[in-house]
């Protein structure tokens, strides 16, 4: 996946984000249709992506499925879903599943746990502040979805990233700021801290992660060895290496975006893209349906363990922007945003 349309290479300034050479702009097709695509993920040995549909206006929130083939799109959940199948022991304090009417899913995560299978995280704020856990039958085309527990967040945590520990233990969730007020956004872009990193595991529930008290965390990731969570600082305009156990942040790169969701590649390296807007004009552009929104995005790849960063590509299509998610597909990555029903397919 992306082993030949993405090469790190070196950069004179660790961190720093360099601008790599022939970028090709016409490189990029859109995929008109998909509700509201704030994120997107690959599903294993399939040509299908899952997703995120957040909700507007009367419409509710759903979890789509686009086809790599022929762009079709198609509803995963609730509609067209498989039967829930609730695993009580996991998830003892889970109260069944969400209510449909008022789903409304923002980050993403999926893993494979078995030939044809894998599993599906989904940070949801409808009607309750949960990390929702699917089950994904893989073999099936489109996917078959179907509920299988949650964790339900704790009160005033304001969910945004969820990722997976590799080793099975359970899944990291960004707490971006208070959940029980309106979030304000300048002064999180000003460098107040809202919120922090929060771990679930199995039999233990939800815990802070030390030290992981930040402005405004969004997208995040997890190293293969399930010991390091990469955080999105997202007013802060970098991305922070947070030991899990507990540690320091660290700064792994430096952006000129406001970076959002984050995706791991097979090489271990991490995509991620964002808005390049300010403060001021965040209030006017909003969901990216207002005035003041900047155009076109940046897609970039991170090497954390060597602090190396590079620009992959770069679009400044009028009609695409507010960028939230740069996700493997293949020899793609495909693009999600706010505030519009579309969809980005890059070939770098």
């Amino acid at each position: 996946m992306l082993a030949t349309a993405v090469v790190v290479t070196g950069c004179a300034t660790p961190g720093a984000e360099q601008t790599a050479a022939g970028l090709d702009r016409r490189h990029q097709t859109i995929i008109d249709g998909p509700q509201r695509p704030e994120d997107l993920i690959a599903v294993p040995a399939s040509t299908w992506v899952v997703s995120s549909g957040v909700p507007h206006g009367t419409t509710t929130g759903r979890l789509q499925g686009v086809n790599s083939t022929d762009s079709a799109i198609v509803d995963l959940w609730p509609a067209n879903a498989g039967p829930a199948r609730p695993d009580r022991e996991t998830y003892p304090d889970c109260p069944g599943p969400p209510d449909a009417q008022r789903f409304s899913p923002h980050g993403l995560d999926l893993v494979a746990t078995g030939p044809g299978v894998a599993r599906l995280l989904v940070v949801n704020h409808g009607g309750r502040e949960a990390v929702e856990v699917f089950d994904v039958d893989t073999a099936s085309s489109p996917p078959l979805v179907s509920w299988r527990g949650c964790a339900v967040l704790p009160e005033t945590v304001g969910g945004n990233g969820v990722a997976a520990l590799p080793d099975g233990s359970g899944f990291v969730a960004t707490n971006a700021y208070d959940s029980t007020k309106p979030p304000d956004y300048k002064a999180i872009i000003e460098g107040r801290s809202s919120g922090d990193v929060r771990l679930w595991q199995r039999g233990t529930g939800w815990t802070t992660v030390p030290f992981s008290a930040l402005p405004g965390p969004n997208g995040v990731a997890v190293s293969a060895d399930s010991k390091t969570a990469y955080v999105a600082d997202w007013p802060s305009r970098r991305i922070v290496a947070i030991p899990v156990a507990g540690g320091l942040p660290k700064t792994v790169a430096s952006l000129k975006f406001l970076p959002d969701n984050l995706r791991t590649t097979v090489r271990g390296t991490i995509l991620t893209t964002g808005q390049d807007i300010t403060a001021e004009d965040l209030g006017t552009c909003g969901a990216g349906e207002g005035p003041d929104c900047p155009p076109g995005f940046s897609i970039v790849e991170i090497n954390p363990g060597k602090g190396k960063t590079k620009v992959v590509y770069r679009s400044e299509d009028p009609e695409f922007g507010m960028a939230t998610t740069a996700a493997p597909v293949g020899n793609e990555i495909w693009v999600g945003r706010v505030g519009k029903d579309r969809i980005a397919r890059v070939s770098p």
